[in-house]
């Protein structure tokens, strides 16, 4: 049997050693191997008769198994490619059913990057709307209704806005905790944490067990970003609250936008983190994100939007290249970092993916004006609304859902053919980055920063 070179093969050089990292792109392997071994194999001809390669059998068994050398045709392995986003595709339709509260579009920040600054002019019309009592039964029957199998839904459903936790929505959050508790639910929170404190008493295991809180670096970039309706600082009260939730037992996330002004501060906020206590609690994740022109044109309207400099993907990426994975998100290199970590770690496939997120396959929002959303990078856009419901727990959707869900990285003739394709998942459609370009760039930063981090943790254990 003669074979070929994999379309799918994915490399990256290894700073400072010997090393490459080599991933397939289909199948998931991933492999440390020498930039020698790597070169011979990239150039070796589309008809290999095993006999002429000079390795050993047990490499070449490896190179075949694995799927670097495969005797599929560049047809074949594209369908083969194809089936096996369909199959993820179908899994994640099964299993990955999420739901979210939209509270209310309220919010008592006015964030000069704020993607809600279409539907709240910039924080002047702000929907005072917020979820009735009746509105949260329909909700938890439609939940029910949609997906009556408990085993194949995220039991903890989300709450959002504008700012989910205004101390003024207290009473209709407790509804909605209390009710949810006695359906098994628990809760994460989207919040800017600013009142925090107001909800402690719904705070912690079985209740809102999980926070997400954005601090935009040390106390004065985050108070010239974070800004209070009231013009009063931000940073004092919100990390206060942190330390609260971390007191309840309650699992704090805290995102830091970034762009070009604040970018540099990531490390002093950091080492501000560490010498709190936070960095080293079991229940406390920092990680760094880019604020995203989601206003556009519509930014040159106001002066605080208009001056936001956003950074690039790539650009984020390189100024994170050395944050310790292990205690960071790396989500702005595509989770790569993350996925190899976790290969490495377990000895599995890389986790691949046919969609870049879950609103193809089961994200549900339900908002205070009766509309149902799957991104919450559209909420409050009635064009973009999958679906709509009423009080008495009925619900319609619409065209747009079908086309979501029948949508994946597969079905996309050019994607399909490329070797990132079940890595990059085709990009987000709501942030309209075309990923093409930088992929292979992410993904050798990505490569570094996961081979260094586990490396480093296995000198640690021997030593």
């Amino acid at each position: 049997m003669f074979y070929r070179l994999s379309s799918y093969i994915i490399h990256a050089p290894i700073e400072g050693t010997e090393d490459e990292m080599l991933l397939h792109g289909y199948t998931g392997a991933v492999d440390i191997i020498n930039k020698d071994t790597i070169s011979y194999i990239l150039n070796l001809p589309d008809n290999i008769n095993p006999s002429n390669i000079p390795f050993s059998d047990n490499t070449l068994s490896n190179l075949i198994n694995r799927g670097y050398l495969t005797s599929l045709t560049p047809d074949e392995e594209h369908e083969k490619l194809i089936h096996i986003a369909n199959v993820l595709h179908a899994l994640n339709k099964r299993f990955g059913k999420n739901f979210g509260f939209i509270v209310s579009y309220d919010c008592n920040l006015r964030c000069p990057y704020c993607y809600e600054a279409g539907i709240s002019n910039f924080g002047d019309s702000w929907n005072r709307s917020t979820l009735t009592h009746e509105q949260v039964d329909a909700i938890y029957k439609i939940i029910d209704n949609i997906e009556p199998i408990k085993q194949l839904r995220s039991n903890k459903l989300i709450l959002y806005g504008g700012e989910p936790l205004l101390k003024e929505n207290y009473e209709i959050v407790n509804y909605i905790v209390k009710k949810g508790e006695s359906y098994g639910f628990t809760f994460s929170a989207i919040t800017n944490g600013y009142d925090l404190s107001v909800f402690s008493d719904l705070l912690g295991p079985g209740k809102i067990e999980n926070v997400q809180i954005t601090v935009d670096g040390p106390e004065e970039l985050h108070n010239s970003t974070r800004v209070h309706r009231d013009r009063i600082p931000t940073f004092e009260r919100i990390i206060n609250n942190i330390s609260l939730a971390l007191d309840l037992n309650v699992k704090v996330k805290v995102r830091m936008n970034c762009d070009q002004r604040n970018l540099g501060g990531m490390d002093i906020l950091k080492d501000y983190f560490r010498a709190k206590g936070f960095i080293a609690h079991k229940n406390f994740s920092f990680y760094g994100a880019l604020a995203h022109d989601f206003q556009k044109d519509l930014k040159f309207k106001n002066k605080q939007a208009a001056s936001v400099e956003y950074v690039s993907r790539e650009g984020y990426a390189k100024q994170c290249a050395n944050c310790n994975p292990e205690k960071e998100d790396a989500s702005q290199d595509e989770g790569i970092t993350d996925r190899l970590l976790k290969s490495f770690k377990s000895g599995r496939p890389y986790g691949l993916l046919s969609n870049y997120c879950g609103i193809f396959s089961g994200s549900y929002f339900f908002d205070p004006k009766g509309n149902i959303h799957s991104c919450w990078g559209t909420i409050g856009k009635t064009q973009h609304r999958i679906g709509t419901y009423s009080k008495d727990g009925d619900y319609l959707f619409n065209e747009s859902l079908a086309k979501l869900h029948d949508t994946n990285v597969g079905k996309h003739p050019q994607c399909s053919k490329c070797r990132f394709a079940l890595i990059c998942r085709g990009g987000c459609s709501v942030k309209d980055i075309n990923m093409c370009a930088m992929m292979p760039r992410l993904f050798g930063i990505a490569a570094n920063r996961a081979y260094k981090s586990y490396f480093r943790n296995m000198s640690d254990i021997i030593n």
